[in-house]
């Protein structure tokens, strides 16, 4: 969220998506946390977006993002008594994550995309103007 002069808005689409489910009047609790690096984690999240609108496996955002996670070994492995084995996406969540592994897991998100992991490899210049770093 970003605080104007009239209140918060959402910043960036993920936000607006929340904020769209609360109805006009409904009364909700709010935790303020403040990122470690808000815009990079939304140039990640816009890059994710970018490869969830490349692909036609997963019809929503969230499983594309777990499958994605899980896909670059960000996941934890639990192996069930019957031998079957889960895996549980991390969290992306910056401000609980050091420098390494912020980095860590953009420069894997990078790699994948130019890869073509779980999507078509998407064109080099459209992620750096997705990350705007051209």
């Amino acid at each position: 969220m970003v605080k104007t002069e009239r209140g918060f808005i959402p910043a960036d689409d993920a936000a607006k998506e929340e904020t769209d489910r609360i109805h006009i009047g409904e009364e909700v609790m709010i935790y303020v946390v403040r990122g470690v690096n808000p815009a990079l984690h939304r140039k990640v999240m816009a890059l994710i977006r970018l490869m969830f609108q490349n692909q036609e496996r997963y019809d929503s955002f969230k499983i594309f993002r777990y499958a994605l996670l899980i896909k670059l070994g960000h996941c934890k492995t639990v192996i069930l008594p019957d031998g079957m084995t889960l895996y549980i996406p991390d969290s992306m969540a910056f401000a609980k994550m050091d420098d390494s592994d912020r980095g860590k897991i953009l420069n894997d998100i990078i790699d994948a995309a130019v890869a073509g992991k779980l999507v078509g490899p998407l064109d080099k210049e459209k992620i750096l103007q997705v990350l705007d770093f051209s």
